[in-house]
């Protein structure tokens, strides 16, 4: 009898955290409103890339006019490196395309940009950078922060600053992350 209660409760306490388990590892979800990008600040016919140095790329973003915004895992290499990155590994059978962490959505508004994106924790946690856009192939990413509740919570400070560089093809913007 008591074997039998055992096996019950425990059986019980796996339905119980099995059921309540997604709500605890759900990834939280972009507040950022997704807008269509109509303004000029920024160009959309090529990628903005960061360099380290002044010599290697560090992270290259893609912009499209629906207010989606793609950053594929990058690392140092040269432009023309990059430049065959993106045709050999983003255009076509984009491997990082089913990556949530490269999707991300920005907004404009004037000369300010914002941006929304992943973090990768367990579950991903969402985040805000933000920066001034200096003329349409330059912008400075200034300070990246969390929201919760309301609040700003653990804030930053970066010096981030992206160039343009005219490409094409671009890899597609759609993804099951951001409809």
């Amino acid at each position: 009898m008591y074997r039998q209660l055992r096996l019950i409760l425990v059986l019980a306490l796996v339905v119980l955290f099995a059921g309540g388990c997604k709500k605890w590892f759900e990834d939280e979800e972009l507040t950022l409103p997704k807008t269509p990008y109509t303004g000029e600040e920024l160009r959309t016919d090529g990628y903005y890339y960061y360099t380290m140095n002044g010599e290697y790329f560090r992270t290259i973003t893609f912009f499209y006019k629906n207010g989606v915004a793609f950053r594929p895992p990058s690392g140092s290499h040269s432009l023309q490196e990059v430049d065959e990155y993106v045709i050999n590994e983003l255009v076509g059978e984009n491997r990082f395309h089913d990556s949530q962490l490269s999707w991300e959505l920005y907004n404009v508004e004037n000369d300010r940009i914002l941006f929304n994106y992943w973090v990768p924790t367990r579950p991903f946690q969402c985040y805000f950078q933000e920066g001034t856009i200096l003329n349409d192939t330059t912008f400075v990413l200034q300070r990246y922060y969390r929201m919760e509740n309301g609040e700003v919570t653990d804030e930053g400070n970066a010096n981030e600053t992206f160039h343009f560089r005219q490409f094409s093809p671009k890899p597609d913007s759609t993804n099951i992350f951001i409809p």
